[in-house]
């Protein structure tokens, strides 16, 4: 083969190559993908030049130690490219075979934003968050949370995402203080 031909093959490939990889790279970016977490309210404080509220979360179980009083959340983050359309939250009780038939699927749905800074259903647009608070407070959640699983979030277009942290895991078992260690 002449160097003319060498030169086409390596065009063909180059070509083929370049149009899987846009192909693969539209198909991830068309994609729902969301991040769900459940977080911990350790303060709330308002400003009242502003008329605005601040609140401290954090996503690690250390909030409870610092609050055992605070208020579970569970932050939604839109990681993807395209719009989302959040139709509830909440959390789910359920074992390991949940993903197997998800009919089984036990749902305890957040019914809306206790501090009323979002309305459900709330369109998410790319690269943003929201956090949805749940009423439970005191000893009013403990009794909410005793055996949950995981936090999920579902669209509109009827996708699940689940997400869990140690936290929520603290918070199923009943625990408010950390675990003695001596």
């Amino acid at each position: 083969m002449e160097w003319t031909g060498w030169l086409t093959l390596a065009i063909a490939v180059l070509g083929a190559v370049l149009g899987v990889l846009n192909t693969m790279r539209d198909i991830y970016r068309d994609k729902v993908r969301l991040r769900v977490i459940p977080v911990w309210m350790t303060r709330q404080a308002s400003i009242d030049e502003v008329d605005a509220r601040v609140l401290f979360t954090t996503r690690s179980d250390s909030g409870l130690d610092h609050n055992p009083t605070g208020q579970i959340g569970i932050q939604v983050i839109n990681t993807g490219f395209v719009e989302v359309t959040i139709k509830s939250v909440g959390f789910t009780r359920g074992g390991i075979f949940a993903r197997l038939r998800p009919e089984s699927l036990r749902t305890i749905p957040i019914m809306g934003d206790a501090l009323k800074m979002t309305a459900l259903p709330a369109v998410l647009p790319p690269r943003t968050s929201i956090i949805i608070w749940s009423r439970a407070i005191g000893d009013d959640l403990y009794g909410f949370t005793k055996g949950i699983t995981r936090a999920y979030v579902e669209t509109a277009c009827d996708v699940r995402v689940f997400g869990t942290s140690r936290l929520l895991r603290r918070l199923s078992r009943g625990r408010r203080h950390a675990p003695d260690r001596g």
